[in-house]
């Protein structure tokens, strides 16, 4: 798990490989001299388990990392430091992602459920009944593309908790989150035997590309 900083400065890069240092935490390099700067957190254990994926928030001083250890840390970008842990998740969480007003983290987990964790403690967390496995918000934060348990992508409307539109795919996807959704929400790439299947979202028709 990686993620380019907001301002391109900086890479942060889980390790999750046991070495001479700590297991378990996020290695900070600057982006145009390769050079590693600092470590998150620097002397301090925190997530026990696999870090699975990182993001920032709009803005970039606030970081969040999903763990195989069911939880999601929050960071100060700026202070390398922890400012909340969000417990509860009841399998390993192996994806996320903030909301365009940086207000919630949305999981996707082992289980197959998406979560809405609030980065406030005025609101609570909201669970999105299904299995699905997130692809991408729309630009208001309004709709989630993910793809179910049955190899359908569907836009699921965060308001009301509903799916909106279906299209089902191969149920033979090679790899795991292997389809790619563009920013819009509007054009599919889906990975097949021979090559990969782009689709068009709102007509639903598609165009497959064979590998030379």
């Amino acid at each position: 798990a990686l993620v380019f900083s907001p301002d391109g400065r900086s890479v942060v890069a889980a390790r999750n490989t046991l070495k001479n240092e700590s297991v378990f935490v996020l290695d900070v390099w600057a982006a145009d001299t390769g050079e590693k700067t600092t470590s998150i957190p620097a002397n301090t254990i925190e997530h026990t388990g696999t870090i699975a994926e990182l993001a920032f928030a709009p803005g970039g001083q606030l970081m969040a990392s999903a763990g195989w250890d069911h939880s999601v840390r929050l960071w100060s970008f700026d202070t390398r430091q922890r400012v909340k842990t969000l417990h509860g998740n009841p399998s390993e969480v192996w994806t996320l992602a903030f909301t365009p007003d940086g207000e919630a983290v949305i999981t996707g987990g082992k289980d197959g459920a998406v979560r809405r964790w609030p980065t406030n403690s005025t609101t609570t967390d909201k669970f999105y009944e299904g299995n699905w496995a997130p692809l991408r918000f729309s630009n208001n934060g309004e709709i989630l593309a993910a793809i179910d348990e049955d190899s359908k992508v569907v836009t699921l409307n965060l308001k009301t908790g509903e799916p909106e539109t279906q299209l089902q795919l191969s149920k033979n996807l090679p790899g795991f989150l292997s389809a790619a959704i563009s920013e819009d929400l509007r054009v599919l790439v889906e990975p097949v035997a021979s090559g990969f299947r782009v689709w068009d979202l709102q007509t639903t028709q598609s165009v497959q590309v064979i590998n030379p």
